[in-house]
């Protein structure tokens, strides 16, 4: 799996390190004990072998220093349920930050989920993306969490990249166009390039902005084109999500508009 991260104090730490087992496993009992349901799905959902006369809980427990890769499924999963809160995802990252552990905590609400840790700037760049509330905001972070889940999937990340992107852009680029997409944008952004403006640099060349714009459209074509159902890598996935974050990131500063 990738590994796109720096951490300032140095090594970042994959599955559950020694110093984070007594973080982790208290965080998963608690979100277990006394909810049966919870238990039973997370059994069933993730395929959990467990022994007769063992409790689901005791050993999703165990888990966390035998299997530290399966727990750390368990809380993945655990974290997209309803039964997780904001202060128990938050102590919870709070614990892998201070543990330097290459996963993290994203979302918000009741939308958590495990990914990742990337480079701070990249991160930075995410969390400013999709911090106006929308349908590009969400289509990012369902790319987000395909790109550097705990099962990253690069046809869901790069669909989900140029769906935010369209979001975004034609409501700019043809806004009485309601069936516009990527190509139509391109398309008309090409016409007429006179009628926009790009910041930082010169205003009125937005010739970056429309390659970056078509490197991110035709990138589908190699698996099929645009039109159909496309085969992404991980690493397209990835590369296509951090593009979409910062073409709608353009968009919505204001820097990338109308004249």
């Amino acid at each position: 799996m990738l590994r796109k991260f720096i951490h300032d104090e140095g090594v970042m730490y994959d599955g559950i390190p020694p110093h984070l087992v007594d973080d982790v496993g208290p965080w998963l009992v608690g979100a277990l004990d006394g909810n049966d349901d919870l238990q039973r799905q997370v059994v069933r959902t993730l395929r959990l072998d467990v022994p007769r006369n063992v409790w689901p809980i005791d050993y999703v427990a165990s888990l966390v220093l035998d299997d530290a890769e399966k727990a750390l499924d368990v809380v993945a999963f655990v974290l997209t349920t309803s039964w997780t809160w904001d202060r128990r995802a938050e102590a919870l990252e709070d614990a892998l930050k201070q543990g330097g552990s290459s996963w993290m905590v994203v979302g918000h609400g009741e939308a958590y989920a495990l990914s990742e840790r990337v480079d701070a700037t990249i991160q930075a760049a995410f969390d400013q993306a999709t911090a106006k509330a929308g349908t590009a905001s969400d289509h990012l972070r369902q790319g987000w969490r395909a790109a550097f889940g705990r099962s990253p999937d690069g046809t869901v990340a790069y669909d989900h990249a140029v769906k935010a992107v369209e979001a975004v852009l034609g409501p700019v680029v043809a806004p009485k166009n309601g069936k516009s997409t990527l190509g139509t944008d391109i398309r008309d952004m090409r016409a007429g390039p006179s009628k926009f403006e790009l910041d930082p640099g010169d205003p009125a060349d937005i010739e970056p902005f429309i390659v970056t714009c078509e490197l991110l459209w035709k990138g589908q074509s190699r698996h099929g084109g645009p039109s159909k159902m496309a085969t992404q890598t991980v690493e397209e996935g990835v590369a296509a999500i951090q593009t979409a974050v910062l073409l709608v990131g353009l968009v919505n500063s204001g820097s990338f508009r109308l004249k």
